[in-house]
């Protein structure tokens, strides 16, 4: 689809058209040009509203395109050289531009990169022309910006980082030149608050948080005077929540809870706002849900349980209300099993073991294969604690047996520990077989530690860490051989 600065690159065109008609008599040949011009971008529009549709379609209009392109560009040159009253170059230079844009986005869709950026840089010169001749004209600023933009798009998603940075920071560049004469056109802000949001969440990507952080505050402050000034655009309050919600994550990636729980506190209320206007709208409903139990997992950590728990079943809520069709889409049966697992972590936290055991089997019916170990065991270790240690080793053994991850192995062995404990304290086993049962599953969860140290699980001294600090291995850590295990790590 076009953007709002295309829409306004067709604007200019359809003066282009509307000059050459007017000197219709003097100059067929011009007219001719042109048309031809219109036609081709015309085909390109449809070409991009059909890209998903079918290839063959895009690739034969693509054709169609380029054919009349050059066509326009043999007419151009012809009407150039004759004398007499012509339209102005900047009419041609806008159609042509708005041409180039336009194959670049086919281009690229279609799987021809180099051609892609090729036709974006000969549509970025012509528009940089136009910007220089014609200052005065602030949609050609907007255009200009756009064709930066979109070449940054194209670097971004074929792994040039660097050239994508480069862009997208020419693209901003453009537009904050073009705000300062123009700040209150919506469009004009809307366009530099998203270069500014793409180009953050690329520094997100890269580490960059103080960066990532910088440009997406601008385009928050961007977005929140949009939404308050315009209340009736839909659009521009899902861009506030949109950006709330990456604030929030990069806070909490970047370990700054009270940061995160702030942004994530008014992503929630954003979100309210966009699925109360739109409750048909699926995708934003999961978005909402997505975001309250990122907020949970943030205050489960910085604030305990309890609150966590609120927002984890505020989550499990929304998701709850989905029509069934939709809950078994695997994205959103992940979200599902996120929810449920993230209410049965806080329910551990509160000692409510029951309450979590149900949760985690909720979550298991909704989980993809390749999650559908790690919650088994997180559902093995709550069976160990409640004294099922049975079911719980058997669960934890079987994990090793069947090659799990490191990982996944040093889980297993934190289940054992913990099933010793319980056996050791649990007064229903006959005293004869106690004993034995609690050696036991010591043996087998340190036999799991030393499978980790073999694979170089406790390399990473943030592993040996959890190992020390986890008052479920504390048993252990006086036995020989996890000394020694330990001490060879060290060396």
């Amino acid at each position: 689809l076009l953007t709002i600065a295309e829409a306004k690159a067709r604007g200019d065109r359809d003066f282009a058209v509307d000059a050459l008609i007017e000197v219709r008599e003097q100059r067929a040949a011009a007219v001719v040009a042109n048309m031809e011009a219109q036609r081709a971008t015309v085909a390109a529009i449809q070409a991009e509203t059909d890209a998903r549709k079918s290839e063959a379609v895009v690739k034969q209009k693509l054709e169609l395109l380029q054919t009349n392109l050059a066509d326009f560009e043999r007419e151009r040159e012809l009407a150039e050289k004759r004398t007499g009253a012509l339209p102005t170059r900047a009419d041609y230079q806008a159609v042509l531009a708005s041409n180039f844009h336009n194959l670049a986005g086919l281009q690229f869709a279609t799987g021809n990169t180099t051609e892609a950026i090729d036709s974006y840089q000969k549509a970025i010169e012509a528009r940089a022309m136009l910007v220089v001749d014609h200052a005065q004209i602030a949609d050609y600023r907007d255009v200009l910006a756009t064709s930066y933009h979109s070449l940054a798009n194209v670097h971004h998603e074929t792994g040039d980082l660097d050239k994508a940075i480069s862009y997208y920071n020419e693209a901003i560049a453009v537009r904050e030149k073009l705000l300062e004469g123009n700040g209150r056109t919506p469009e004009y802000r809307s366009a530099l608050a998203e270069s500014l949001f793409v180009l953050g969440d690329l520094q997100r990507e890269q580490g960059n948080v103080v960066e990532a952080i910088r440009h997406l505050e601008k385009s928050l402050g961007l977005r929140n005077q949009l939404a308050a000034a315009n209340p009736t655009v839909a659009e521009y309050e899902w861009q506030l929540a949109t950006t709330l919600t990456s604030l929030g994550q990069l806070n909490q990636e970047a370990d700054r809870p009270a940061d995160a729980i702030g942004f994530f506190l008014e992503a929630v209320e954003s979100w309210q706002s966009v699925v109360t206007n739109d409750a048909t709208n699926a995708e934003n409903r999961l978005a909402y849900a997505d975001v309250c139990r990122s907020l949970g997992d943030v205050l489960l950590i910085a604030k305990g349980a309890p609150p966590a728990l609120s927002w984890y079943s505020k989550s499990v809520e929304i998701l709850t209300d989905l029509p069934v069709i939709l809950a078994a889409q695997a994205n959103v049966a992940e979200l599902i099993t996120k929810a449920h697992a993230a209410r049965a972590t806080a329910f551990t936290e509160l000692g409510s073991y029951q309450e979590a055991l149900v949760e985690f089997d909720q979550a298991l019916l909704s989980v993809a294969e390749t999650d559908r170990t790690r919650i088994r065991l997180d559902r093995a270790l709550i069976l160990a604690r409640t004294g099922r240690h049975d079911v719980a080793t058997a669960e934890a053994n079987n994990v090793v047996t069947n090659g799990a991850t490191p990982e996944l192995v040093f889980v297993a062995a934190k289940v054992l520990s913990v099933a010793s404990l319980t056996v050791r304290d649990d007064d229903s086993i006959d005293n004869n077989i106690q004993g034995g049962l609690e050696r036991q599953y010591a043996d087998q969860a340190v036999g799991h530690l030393q499978a980790c140290r073999r694979a170089n699980y406790f390399n990473d001294a943030e592993n040996v860490k959890r190992l020390e600090a986890d008052a479920d291995f504390h048993h252990l850590l006086k036995r020989t051989d996890v000394q020694l295990l330990l001490s060879r790590q060290q060396n």
